[in-house]
């Protein structure tokens, strides 16, 4: 795994096309997200990662009125692992379902991991 300094300049680099982007932290029976802008983020993902959260995958959203776009991949270390892409699923729905809640926008496209956006 690359150092956490490395995934949050990764995760600040992509934040301006998204509404908002975040690392997935996984752990046996959740996930939890550091998400970028967000101050002392870089503490955050050092504490995840010392609780013993493993960094999968970046996910991000893009608001446009009422409608929302998602968008999610692993990160390079586990982009060739055959649990990610079930892992990513999983990540899209819970992602949805905070988007709902807090922008009240309505899901148009789940682009996943094949669409991220460039």
């Amino acid at each position: 795994m690359r150092h956490v300094r490395e995934l949050i300049q990764e995760l600040e680099a992509e934040a301006g096309r998204f509404t908002r982007v975040g690392i997935a932290v996984g752990f046996d029976d959740s996930t939890k997200f550091v998400w970028s802008g967000e101050l002392d983020n870089l503490q955050t993902l050092k504490r995840l990662v010392e609780y013993g959260g493993e960094p999968v995958a970046l996910v991000g959203f893009v608001v446009a009125g009422r409608e929302a776009t998602l968008y999610c991949r692993p990160l390079a270390e586990y982009k060739d692992e055959q649990w990610v892409q079930d892992y990513l699923d999983g990540l899209i729905v819970q992602i949805s379902s905070a988007v709902v809640a807090e922008y009240g926008a309505k899901i148009v496209n789940k682009a996943g991991a094949n669409a991220w956006l460039n």
